[in-house]
Order: C-alpha cells, then structure tokens, then sequence
C-alpha cells in the first residue's frame, strides 16, 4: 500500500499533490477539501491558461457580475 502524506501542522489536510506525488486511483486528495486548498487549486489552474482564455474567463465573470448586480 502507497505510503500517505501526513497533514499538515496547520490542519489544512494533506500536503497538495503534484505530478510526482498524484493521488492514487479512486483515493480522495484531501488536500483540496479546504478553502485553501481549493484556491491552491484554482491559481495552478489559471496559471495554466493561454492569455487568450484568461481574457475569456475574465469577460465571463464580468458578465455574472453585471446579472447579480441587477439582480437577474
């Protein structure tokens, strides 16, 4: 059986994964089951991005914002 991560002193779950340490299959990676591990997440995720797609992500939020903003 693979050896696990141990959590973190903070308590913020297991150490994040990465291309060396992926998560076994079928296996939880606790590490995202966090706010912060989600926003750890989200950022290796945008910084993935072409320009291009950053510019379209960033017009769609604009326009979700602008619905709630009206209140639609």
């Amino acid at each position: 059986m693979p050896e696990r991560d141990e959590p973190t002193p903070r308590g913020a779950g297991s150490r994040p994964r990465s291309p060396e340490h992926p998560v076994p299959e079928g296996e939880i990676d606790w590490s995202l089951a966090t706010f912060d591990g989600v926003r750890r997440a989200q950022e290796r995720e945008f910084l993935q991005l072409s320009f291009r797609e950053k510019l379209i992500r960033l017009e769609q939020m604009a326009e979700v914002a602008e619905r709630l903003r009206r209140g639609a």
